[in-house]
């Protein structure tokens, strides 16, 4: 039967919700967090796709369904995400690239239509993600594409895909900043990272500019060692349940 909304889930909570209550929602759970979502998406019945981290909550279906079912955008962008036609993740395998970033990205990049809504239907706390030293890599991938599209994309879907590529970045970054801090990540390794970025020189002034709770220029000039006063600061940028 079809579906208005598919939410696949990447991984399985402890507090696992059963199957949603709401017949226009289905609920799938991934195996092993991101990994292999391309056929989890293939089981998809719904309108609209959205994927959802594995420490989230819904919080209001209703008002998230009549918003859907009143819009006909192919992106329906909101506080914490975003929904997207179904159709658009139709093809995309990033396989040892796999991660829920760059599907999200690469349907942008296919979007004719955009509109962010200014409601919160699902909380989600990234305090307890945990850092992914390959997301460096999807962020290159989707920054050499962006590039590549760019001139072509509709005035909102541009707003979309580039809000969405620069919030990854920073959140890269402030993970990154923090495992080096904890002795859990090898500052060289952010240091290589940091010079591939600069030659994307949009994408490296745009982190500049919005980088949360500190200067990154005088993180850099330090070589990306961070203070305890800072750390507990960036910590905070990661609790976005609000």
């Amino acid at each position: 039967m079809k579906k208005l909304l598919t939410i696949v889930i990447c991984g399985r909570p402890e507090d696992e919700r059963t199957a949603s209550s709401y017949d226009e929602v289905e609920l799938i759970y991934t195996e092993n967090n991101e990994a292999g979502l391309a056929e989890y998406i293939k089981q998809a019945k719904g309108k609209y796709l959205f994927i959802a981290p594995r420490y989230f909550e819904l919080n209001d279906v209703k008002l998230f369904i009549k918003v859907l079912n009143e819009c006909d955008d192919e992106i329906v962008s909101f506080a914490q995400g975003a929904a997207a036609k179904t159709t658009l993740f139709k093809g995309l395998n990033f396989k040892e690239n796999d991660c829920a970033f760059l599907y999200n990205i690469f349907a942008g990049f296919s979007a004719k239509s955009a509109n962010k809504y200014l409601y919160a239907p699902v909380k989600y706390n990234g305090e307890n993600e945990q850092f992914d030293d390959g997301l460096k890599d999807a962020i290159l991938i989707a920054g050499a594409e962006f590039k590549k599209v760019k001139a072509k994309l509709s005035k909102d879907v541009y707003t979309y895909v580039s809000d969405l590529l620069i919030k990854k970045l920073t959140e890269f970054y402030v993970r990154a900043l923090l495992a080096i801090r904890e002795g859990n990540y090898d500052k060289e390794a952010l240091k290589q990272f940091d010079a591939k970025l600069k030659g994307e020189i949009v994408l490296y002034l745009a982190l500049e500019k919005r980088f949360p709770a500190a200067k990154l220029q005088k993180i850099r000039e330090k070589g990306f060692k961070i203070s305890a006063f800072t750390a507990k600061k960036l910590k905070k940028t990661l609790k976005k349940d609000a």
